[in-house]
């Protein structure tokens, strides 16, 4: 684990959303393109991202932003080789200190019901479930939150 080094971005800069489109593309089968996530956080005030590195290659990432009177812990994940060794946990720690560090009372999530395990982390850190409702494409999406 020590091996790995840690990265934090706190500006929504090309250079972030080209580490996430690497990241991103070993771990969703559709992930987002650059363009979705400059047009989903162009206005925000507060931007967190997080990384893991093995050498040069992305291995884990998280990201936030604001959104009205929350911070949104808007996507994430690690590579699959390289699960079970808490990084999501490691990224998870940070970004909730680092939340209150700046002024935030709520933290928000949204998942999918097919990602028990990041229900679970997120239900072990303190998230309640806010909400339910069905995507477009029929998945049904958890809106869990957190007072900080």
């Amino acid at each position: 684990m020590s091996d790995y080094e840690y990265r934090e971005y706190t500006k929504n800069t090309d250079e972030v959303f080209e580490i996430v489109s690497k990241v991103n593309g070993y771990i969703f089968s559709l992930p987002y393109s650059i363009e979705k996530m400059r047009d989903k956080t162009r206005h925000c005030k507060k931007f967190l991202a997080q990384f893991f590195f093995d050498g040069d290659e992305p291995i884990a990432f998280k990201i936030g932003y604001d959104r009205e009177d929350y911070f949104y812990s808007w996507i994430g994940g690690v590579s699959s080789i390289y699960r079970g060794q808490k990084l999501a946990t490691k990224l998870m720690e940070r970004q909730h200190e680092w939340v209150r560090e700046q002024g935030f009372q709520k933290l928000r999530t949204h998942t999918d019901d097919r990602f028990p395990e990041m229900i679970s982390l997120n239900l072990k850190f303190g998230f309640y479930i806010f909400e339910k409702r069905i995507k477009d494409d029929g998945i049904e999406q958890i809106i869990m939150e957190k007072e900080i």
